[in-house]
């Protein structure tokens, strides 16, 4: 009976040794190394079950091998790192196997080692198969959706790494669909979930943008809910929003086959079947990226499309005539519209105001001025605080910006 009793002591302390590494690496990712969307890297789930699992076996190395399955009560530490999916989730059971395996005294030397190799060379291949990207500071900075605090380690997928994943949704009507299906169509991709507040937040503005563009034929709009069916449908009676309505079968092989953590979070894909892999597209960076393509009928026409918006950064250098003085911005800086609150990275500050040129449906100028009038330091930010200007016409006020030899 007592050594029933160790056996199961020991049993229940090797299934909650998996937490060991699993709070460790989440805490060191977070507040030490700062490593960028660790949540989706694959490598991350294979070193905390295999660290987990070597700890457990060593724990019970003398447990009679008829207990030893319980220990993969642990592999539920899976569900909140996402990675019961299939195939991956078979790497996640042979780490755990193998990490248990070499921990037994009974089994040869050399079958260990060769074990040991095996599952090395299986966690290799993952750690270099995705980009490594450690943010600088702890805090998220992005500019036109793209990290700027940060620095890449590796990333070999350079390459390949926009062609849209091959993945299958299901649609309203229960069939099988594949975003592959909208061959030569520019198509703005958003997951959510009902769950998700800052999703449903976003919903009225989603719907606008699916409004303004309603009449071009070259872009399709797709929701892709990562959620359950019946509060899906259930929000689909109720709302009815437009565009193509899609639903993950499987929420954890999304989010890992797109690379994406947290949602709201949207794509875009191409014409030529390349997505915006790694950026999260936001509603005014789509009114700017999908209004550039010359696709919102109403208020730009074919010949005027052709003619990008130029966006012309310049500091008034004298208030009375106002002369202007073409700039270069410091990456540090952010910008504020003397017409609104908000305090925004440049690029940032010039699709919200593109956006709003765009949904007031005006002729799109060919010159958009952001003038400084005053710059301020607000802890350890400079902000630029000034208006912008419309024109078609270059302003004769304008001064280039002087360069050094």
């Amino acid at each position: 009976m007592k050594n029933i009793l160790t056996t199961i002591i020991k049993i229940i302390a090797g299934i909650f040794s998996i937490l060991i590494p699993f709070f460790l690496f989440i805490y060191i990712a977070d507040n030490l190394v700062f490593i960028h969307d660790y949540s989706i890297l694959k490598w991350v789930p294979l070193l905390i079950i295999a660290t987990g699992f070597y700890i457990s076996g060593l724990i019970n190395s003398k447990t009679p091998l008829k207990w030893i399955p319980f220990l993969y009560i642990s592999l539920l530490v899976c569900v909140p790192m996402r990675s019961i999916y299939f195939p991956f989730f078979f790497f996640v059971v042979l780490f755990a196997t193998i990490s248990l395996f070499i921990t037994r005294r009974e089994v040869k030397r050399k079958y260990r080692l060769l074990s040991l190799s095996l599952m090395t060379a299986f966690f290799v291949y993952f750690l270099f198969s995705q980009p490594l990207i450690i943010r600088k500071t702890k805090q998220v900075k992005f500019l036109d959706g793209k990290l700027q605090n940060s620095v890449v380690v590796w990333d070999f997928s350079k390459d390949n790494s926009d062609i849209l994943p091959e993945h299958t949704f299901k649609d309203i009507n229960n069939n099988d669909f594949k975003l592959q299906s909208l061959k030569n169509k520019t198509v703005y991709v958003t997951f959510w979930a009902t769950w998700c507040k800052a999703c449903l937040q976003e919903k009225q503005e989603l719907e606008k943008l699916k409004n303004d563009f309603k009449d071009s034929s070259n872009i399709v709009f797709v929701d892709i809910a990562l959620d359950s069916e019946r509060q899906w449908r259930n929000y689909l009676d109720k709302n009815n929003p437009k565009g193509i309505q899609l639903i993950s079968k499987n929420e954890a092989k999304t989010r890992a086959l797109f690379e994406f953590a947290g949602i709201p979070y949207a794509v875009i894909i191409n014409s030529d079947g390349r997505y915006s892999k790694g950026t999260d597209i936001d509603i005014n960076s789509a009114y700017y990226l999908l209004s550039k393509k010359g696709a919102l009928t109403g208020s730009v026409n074919r010949k005027e499309s052709e003619n990008q918006t130029e966006f012309i950064l310049a500091k008034i250098t004298d208030n009375t005539s106002k002369t202007f003085e073409i700039i270069v911005p410091d990456t540090t800086e952010y910008f504020m519209n003397k017409e609104s609150s908000n305090t925004l990275k440049l690029i940032g500050l010039l699709n919200v105001h593109y956006s709003e040129i765009v949904k007031s449906e005006i002729k799109v100028p060919r010159y958009v001025y952001f003038g400084i009038e005053n710059t301020i330091q607000r802890n350890d930010s400079i902000i630029n605080i000034g208006y912008f200007k419309t024109s078609d016409v270059v302003l004769h006020t304008l001064k280039p910006i002087e360069t050094e030899e």
